[in-house]
């Protein structure tokens, strides 16, 4: 009985010891795929680096470490959609603080990427994959408050959303004020035809004053008509010139210094996170970048051209916005941030040197209107009024021509009748 009991303690403890080499060799087989893929990832082998996650995967099964290590490899492939998506899992499914805080981080970057791959006509989707940023950077201060990397993610999403917001919102009101004014033509177009179906009933009734022989209603109708013709016109062309009204200079330079600003600001956001963009982001945005300052220098010269080419604020402009645009090419953004925005002052004070003169001008403008409008009404009062001074003459001359007629015809008659009459004393 003993050597039995002794002989089953023998064999438990034999399985034993042949058990435990298999586990150990497993993790010891894990823990190499995943040093191997990760000196791959420091090199930036990232292609390599996948394949070797991808065969830990298969072999022992995901886990939150090893998702989170494959969706960074992902990230930097440029293939933010699945990174986000991996990201989310392994912030999901880890209890360790650390490493949520960290996915939830770079899960709202590849959102962030992701979001301004979208095309201009899907703003909806980018409003969307902004959101979903914002969110994943407040669960990163839920975790850990003191982040200050994610509390500046997560006020650069917010802004950007603001201006998405406010740019949709200003289309919103573009698109009302379109339909309203084709309302407007609508109706003015009914009220032309109205008037012009009007005025055709006018002339009928002057050509039945013509064939009556009133000359004087006919000349009043055509003058009447004509009147309107020129009315009609007037409000033609001024309706064509409300609708090709084109951008004041002043208009112009201001929405030039609110661009020049923008660029400025697209500079300072790379700088601050320039360390966690991708080398391959980072140039594409520094290309975005000195393509939209050379377009605004460009604008700025054809401005400055229509407008004042001596101003002194524009030629200011110009010169800081070449000098940006050569920091931008050398890569100094804190000098090009600095130089756009001195431009951008400078063009903000030429524009409101601009308004000035446009002010000045629309004053002048008005007050020569008004006075050509009042000597044309009173050229209209003299055509209309009837000269009644002229009349009464012409009346008081007929009375005196007749008067002397007839006293010459009496003098006659007296003179053949031999009798003589005393001449009348005018005195």
């Amino acid at each position: 009985m003993n050597i039995s009991l002794k002989l089953i303690i023998n064999m438990a403890a034999l399985l034993l010891f042949l058990a435990v080499p298999p586990v150990l060799n497993a993790e010891t087989q894990r823990d190499d795929l995943l040093r191997q893929a990760g000196e791959l990832y420091n090199s930036q082998k990232y292609e390599e680096a996948l394949k070797i996650y991808d065969e830990a995967e298969k072999q022992f099964g995901p886990d939150a470490t090893l998702m989170y290590d494959r969706a960074c490899t992902l990230y930097r492939l440029g293939k933010y959609k699945e990174a986000a998506d991996l990201f989310a899992k392994a912030a999901k499914n880890t209890e360790d603080n650390q490493l949520n805080a960290a996915a939830e981080f770079n899960r709202g970057q590849s959102l962030y990427h992701l979001a301004h791959e979208t095309t201009p006509d899907k703003a909806a989707d980018m409003e969307k994959l902004l959101k979903q940023g914002e969110q994943a950077f407040r669960n990163v201060l839920n975790v850990t408050p003191g982040d200050t990397e994610a509390a500046r993610a997560l006020e650069r999403t917010r802004r950007e959303l603001l201006a998405l917001q406010q740019a949709k919102q200003q289309q919103q009101q573009q698109q009302q004020q379109q339909k309203q004014q084709q309302g407007d033509n609508k109706n003015n177009q009914k009220q032309n035809n109205q008037q012009s179906k009007g005025q055709n009933q006018q002339q009928g009734e002057n050509q039945n004053q013509q064939q009556q022989g009133q000359q004087q209603n006919n000349q009043q109708g055509e003058q009447q008509e004509g009147n309107n013709q020129q009315g009609k016109n007037n409000n033609q062309q001024q309706q064509q010139n409300d609708n090709k009204k084109p951008m004041s200079p002043s208009d112009a330079l201001n929405t030039l210094a609110e661009e020049q600003n923008k660029a400025a600001d697209y500079s300072r956001a790379i700088q601050k996170f320039s360390d966690s963009m991708s080398q391959k982001d980072r140039e594409k945005s520094m290309q975005e970048l000195q393509s939209f300052q050379q377009e605004l220098n460009d604008l700025t010269d054809k401005i400055g051209k229509k407008t004042d080419p001596r101003s002194e604020e524009i030629q200011k402009a110009k010169q800081a916005q070449k000098q940006a645009l050569d920091a931008l090419k050398q890569g100094d953004l804190k000098k090009a941030e600095e130089k756009q925005r001195e431009a951008a002052r400078s063009l903000k004070q030429a524009g409101e040197k601009e308004q000035e003169k446009e002010n000045n001008g629309q004053h002048q403008n008005q007050q020569n209107n008004e006075q050509e409008k009042e000597q044309a009404d009173k050229q209209n009062e003299q055509q209309a009024e009837p000269d009644t001074g002229t009349e009464e003459l012409k009346d008081a001359a007929r009375d005196i021509l007749e008067q002397e007629k007839r006293d010459r015809e009496r003098r006659q008659q007296t003179r053949q009748k031999g009798g003589v009459n005393g001449v009348e004393k005018d005195w």
